[in-house]
C-alpha cells in the first residue's frame, strides 16, 4: 500500500477547519450580541422606549411599601399607587410587569425579587387580565421580546441560562429582532425627519411610584383582540390557591383581582364561567372610554375607578382586622368596591 501524501490529508481536512471556524465565528457573534443586549445601553437604543420602564421593582431597595401592587399590564397601566395611598393612608408601590415579561421569567420572579430586598408588605394586591389570569405562570411559557430583554437585564440565574440553551430558536429570533431594531433606531436618529425625542419612561414610572399609563387617548371603538377566545387558557383553582398560600405569610394579606373588561366584549359570559370563584373582586364591564388600548390598558378615568375600588377593598380588610381585634361590627363602605 502506498503512503498517503501529507498534503492530501491536510487538503481533505481543510473544509472541516473552515466549517469549524465559521461556526465559532457565528457563536462568538451571537454571544457578543447577547452581551450587548444584557447591558443597560440596549434599553435606550432598541427603538422601543416602553421597555425602558420595565424592572421598576428590581430597582427598589428598602422601599418597604405597605401595599405592593403586582400583576400584568392591566395592573401596570391601571392601578395608581398614589391614589391608593391617598385613600388608605398606606405607602403603595406598583411593581407589575407586562404579560410578555411573565411569559419568559414566570409570574413569580419579579415579585420574589422585590420581596428579597424589602420588608414584607401588609397587602399584596394582584390584578390580572381576564384572558391571562394565571397567577402561577411558569417560566418559558411563550416567546416574547419583552420577556427576553427583561431576562437578560435582570434574571441571570442558572435556570434562566439553561432555559435559553434549550431554546436556541428563541435566542436566534431575538438576536435578529434586536439587531434589526438597533440598526433601524440608529438610522432614524440620523435623519431629522424621523428623529424622535428621548422619552424617559423609567422616570415616568418612578415619579408615579410604579404605574405606567400608556400614552394613548381613550378608546372609541371596541378592540378586544387581546381577549379573543383563542387567547383564553384553562384556569386552575389549585394554582390560584397555591399562589395565595405562598404569599399570605408573616402577616401579609393577598388580594387577587381580575381586571375589568369592556362592556362591548362578546366573551364576557365565557370569562365569568372560567373565572368563577378564582378572584376576590367582581368581574365588571366598563365603558370604552375607561380603556386606551386593546380593552386591557386603562385611561386616566378607568385607572381612577379601579384604583378607588382596590383601595376600598384594602380599607374593608383593614376594618375587618380592627373589628376582629375589638369585636365590633365592620362599617359599610361607600363607593366602588371589589364585590
Amino acid at each position: 500500500m502506498e503512503p498517503v501524501e501529507p498534503e492530501l490529508v491536510a487538503g481533505k481536512q481543510a473544509p472541516l477547519w473552515y466549517a469549524a471556524l465559521f461556526v465559532c465565528v457565528q457563536l462568538g457573534a451571537l454571544a457578543g450580541l447577547l452581551s450587548v443586549m444584557a447591558r443597560p445601553w440596549f434599553l435606550t437604543h432598541d427603538g422601543y422606549p416602553g421597555i425602558y420602564q420595565a424592572g421598576y421593582g428590581m430597582r427598589l431597595m428598602h422601599a418597604d411599601c405597605d401595599v405592593v401592587v403586582y400583576g400584568d399590564s392591566s395592573a401596570l397601566t391601571g392601578l395608581d399607587p398614589q391614589l391608593i395611598a391617598k385613600i388608605t393612608g398606606l405607602k403603595t408601590c406598583n411593581i407589575a410587569e407586562a404579560r410578555g415579561v411573565e411569559d419568559v421569567v414566570g409570574f413569580r420572579f419579579p415579585l420574589d425579587a422585590y420581596l428579597q430586598r424589602n420588608k414584607r408588605p401588609r397587602f399584596i394586591l394582584m390584578m390580572l387580565g381576564a384572558p391571562s389570569f394565571l397567577p402561577d405562570k411558569k417560566p418559558f411559557t411563550a416567546f416574547s421580546t419583552e420577556g427576553m430583554i427583561y431576562a437578560l437585564q435582570y434574571d441571570h440565574g442558572r435556570e434562566m441560562l439553561h432555559g435559553f440553551r434549550r431554546r436556541p430558536s428563541w435566542v436566534v429570533n431575538f438576536v435578529f429582532w434586536a439587531a434589526e431594531n438597533i440598526l433601524e433606531n440608529q438610522w432614524k436618529q440620523l435623519l431629522p425627519w424621523t428623529r424622535r425625542a428621548d422619552i424617559d419612561t423609567r422616570k415616568q414610572r418612578a415619579d408615579r411610584d410604579g404605574i405606567w399609563p400608556f400614552p394613548l387617548p381613550p378608546e372609541i371603538n371596541c378592540d378586544y383582540s387581546a381577549l379573543a377566545p383563542g387567547a383564553v387558557v384553562e384556569r386552575n383553582a389549585v394554582d390560584v390557591a397555591e399562589t395565595r398560600k405562598q404569599y399570605a405569610v408573616e402577616g401579609t394579606q393577598v388580594i387577587i383581582n381580575v381586571s375589568p373588561i369592556s362592556n362591548c366584549n362578546p366573551y364576557e359570559g365565557l370569562y365569568r364561567k372560567q373565572l368563577d370563584g378564582l378572584h376576590d373582586n367582581a368581574l365588571i364591564a366598563l365603558p370604552m372610554p375607561y380603556f386606551n388600548m386593546t380593552d386591557v390598558h386603562f385611561s386616566p378615568v378607568g385607572s381612577a375607578y379601579i384604583s378607588t375600588a382596590a383601595a376600598n377593598q384594602i380599607l374593608e380588610l383593614m376594618h375587618q382586622y380592627d373589628a376582629k381585634r375589638l369585636n365590633t361590627p365592620s362599617p359599610v363602605l361607600r363607593g366602588p368596591i371589589g364585590k
